[in-house]
């Protein structure tokens, strides 16, 4: 399998192709030796059709890089069912941890349990609090961008600077995603919530510095950007919560009281 180098405006022939002797005129024009023995041809030297064909093999980047067959664009390993699947497997996993929890509480206590809309109006909620149906449409439109943004980062090379940690906190945003639901209303603990939703925050930043800052990708750093922005409303509303409302699970609280006119 043979390469070709391309540097600047000049490339190394494979030996197979190099020309034995100098072309006749300007001695500029003779092809000059490497050290490895190839022949060092400019480009305006090439016949029209290389040259065309050349020009067409080099990258748009600048520098030197090597061309060949094996440098083929691989197909894509991740395509879109493999996101259906990660979400599945995220579902069953936060109803199972849910289920799990229900059981062993319904276990210790015999005391009614309100559902998650109940329990979420039960609580005194800031006048800015959504209403419940829209955590379902957020987290849907949520949930659909960050998977993107996993799969197409999951396609790019391994050694694509700043990937790995990319996935990692993207790894760790969906463990806590999928322990909210189990943290806040299967314990009843709007501190827990608050905490859970700090800690995915966090998660998300590193996974948007990585995008940024070490990958320098747009696309990467726009499938986090509708969870960003429900989190700028998320972070205040469970402080509140955390702050309003006593916690059964924590046995504390509630530690301030809303000023008057904020509560919804």
């Amino acid at each position: 399998m043979w390469r070709t180098f391309h540097c600047g405006d000049a490339r190394i022939l494979p030996a197979a192709q190099q020309t034995a002797e100098p072309r006749a005129g300007n001695l500029h024009d003779a092809p000059a030796k490497t050290p490895g023995g190839g022949t060092l041809e400019r480009r305006d030297q090439l016949p029209p059709m290389r040259a065309k064909l050349d020009t067409a093999e080099r990258p748009a980047t600048s520098g030197c890089s090597w061309i060949g067959i094996e440098a083929t664009m691989k197909s894509k390993k991740f395509r879109w069912w493999h996101g259906v699947a990660f979400y599945a497997g995220v579902q069953a996993a936060q109803w199972g941890l849910r289920l799990a929890v229900r059981k062993l509480r319904e276990q210790q206590s015999s005391e009614h349990r309100s559902n998650d809309r109940e329990a979420y109006l039960a609580q005194r909620l800031p006048r800015y609090a959504p209403p419940p149906v829209a955590f379902p449409i957020a987290w849907s439109i949520n949930s659909v961008s960050t998977i993107a943004g996993g799969l197409y980062v999951l396609n790019l090379p391994k050694r694509t600077p700043g990937r790995a940690q990319f996935l990692a906190s993207q790894a760790a945003a969906w463990v806590l995603f999928a322990a909210f639901s189990t943290a806040y209303f299967e314990l009843e603990s709007p501190i827990n919530a608050a905490a859970v939703t700090a800690a995915y925050t966090a998660a998300t930043t590193v996974s948007l510095h990585a995008a940024c800052a070490k990958m320098q990708d747009k696309r990467a750093a726009a499938s986090l950007l509708t969870t960003l922005a429900w989190l700028l409303l998320a972070n205040p509303l469970g402080l509140t919560q955390a702050a309003w409302n006593y916690d059964p699970f924590w046995k504390a609280g509630p530690f301030l009281e809303p000023p008057a006119g904020w509560v919804r």
